[in-house]
């Protein structure tokens, strides 16, 4: 291998160790966004998917980066091999992280229905969709013969 193609392939393993560590950042802030949740704290919900969209962002100039000097690396380079993996197991700890959080944003999802029906259903006798009390009868104007 060639010095240049050394460099290269460093700097290739060097990007996917900080995908890596990317997606961890990730995985740990799918959990904080999960436990801001659970407590409706606005203000930390709204800081962490400020901060999801600079992952994000971050992420996508990594893969540019890496999709422009990947094919200058020769295939079977031990510390890119070592890169990938640490990539794969990253990668699948996010996808374990958003799991659960996909289940508990559908548990919630659930509940807010359930509670939506029931709260529906005790105000149904009480007010009419329009909001108005259901012992009011709808008065309307009378209107002229051209309408």
């Amino acid at each position: 291998m060639s010095p240049d193609q050394a460099r290269t392939a460093a700097a290739l393993a060097d990007l996917l160790q900080a995908e890596a560590a990317l997606f961890d950042e990730l995985s740990d802030l799918s959990g904080t966004q999960r436990r801001a949740l659970a407590r409706a704290a606005e203000a930390e919900l709204a800081q962490a998917a400020s901060r999801a969209e600079t992952l994000a962002t971050r992420f996508r100039l990594l893969e540019e980066e890496r999709g422009r000097i990947e094919s200058f690396v020769p295939e079977g380079e031990r510390r890119v091999a070592e890169a990938r993996a640490a990539l794969a197991r990253a990668l699948g700890r996010l996808l374990r992280e958003t799991a659960v959080s996909g289940a508990v944003l559908e548990r919630l999802g659930d509940t807010v229905a359930a509670r939506q029906a029931a709260v529906g259903g005790l105000l149904a006798s009480t007010y009419r969709p329009d909001g108005r009390g259901a012992s009011r009868r709808p008065a309307g104007a009378r209107l002229s013969a051209e309408g």
